[in-house]
């Protein structure tokens, strides 16, 4: 929080403390810092990936896949590509 509260305007930082929220099982927190990322830069195609992964554990299929698939424009690996649609597939509404 603090290294985020030292960077308000960065992309970078308010995604690495939606990724700290998750890992400390605060799901609500972390999709918010995620978002904030996003409103930040929208082309962070980071903060699209891991806001995705985090819809996805709460079960809000549609927007996860809006994510993933802004996130899936800029993968150029074939193997990556594959699990992310897989695992895009896998999600049930």
């Amino acid at each position: 929080e603090k290294a985020a509260g030292l960077a308000p305007k960065s992309a970078e930082a308010a995604c690495d403390l939606g990724v700290a929220y998750e890992a400390a099982g605060d799901l609500q927190k972390a999709v918010a810092q995620c978002r904030k990322a996003l409103t930040l830069n929208a082309t962070y195609v980071k903060a699209h990936l891991r806001l995705g992964q985090m819809l996805l554990k709460l079960k809000q299929c549609g927007p996860a896949k809006q994510e993933l698939a802004a996130y899936l424009k800029s993968v150029t690996d074939g193997k990556k590509r594959k699990e992310l649609e897989t695992l895009m597939a896998g999600c049930k509404l």
